[in-house]
């Protein structure tokens, strides 16, 4: 065996995404599932989150506000939620979905920086009970959420002045005194 099924076999499907583990088989989709610290991929689609995050209606009221701040633990670079916490709520392709769809939302909810009203309106499908267990996520971690999201934008590439021609800004500054 391979050092890498090895790697696939063990659960060590660290920095993969959802569709690098499907596309690897069931082993690694399941390696995948048990929390071994991967984060799930990007969603773009920002219609319908109500149809998509009604399987979190699965879980008791009492728990879902725990899940939603778990899920908001993983956006800012925590552990996610564990698929062995959950297992008697959701199946695996469920829980993927579920632990993709709720990331997603609050991501861009924050992203695009909208209010309570224009948060709870794509949600109209979940209970009221959700529909307040969101809001209360929201508004209590919201900082968090835009701190991780701009972190994640910056390690990606960072801006860096390297050389600025500070001849031209003399140039600019004596143009504007003979005026």
């Amino acid at each position: 065996m391979t050092r890498r099924r090895k790697r696939l076999y063990s659960g060590a499907l660290i920095g993969r995404s959802l569709a690098s583990a499907r596309s690897r088989g069931p082993a690694a989709f399941a390696a995948f599932a048990r929390g071994s610290g991967s984060r799930p991929p990007r969603v773009r689609s920002l219609n319908g989150w109500g149809r998509k995050m009604k399987l979190t209606e699965k879980l008791p009221a009492e728990e879902r506000l725990k899940f939603f701040h778990k899920v908001i633990d993983g956006i800012c670079g925590r552990a996610y939620p564990r698929y062995q916490d959950y297992n008697t709520i959701w199946n695996l392709t469920e829980w993927m979905e579920v632990l993709e769809q709720t990331s997603a939302y609050f991501k861009s909810t924050v992203a695009k920086d909208r209010s309570d009203e224009e948060a709870l309106q794509p949600l109209d499908e979940l209970s009221s009970d959700s529909q307040k267990a969101v809001v209360t996520c929201l508004k209590s971690r919201k900082h968090d959420i835009r701190h991780a999201l701009i972190e994640r934008t910056n390690g990606i590439c960072s801006a860096r002045l390297l050389d600025f021609d500070w001849q031209l800004k003399v140039r600019l500054t004596v143009s504007f005194l003979a005026v």
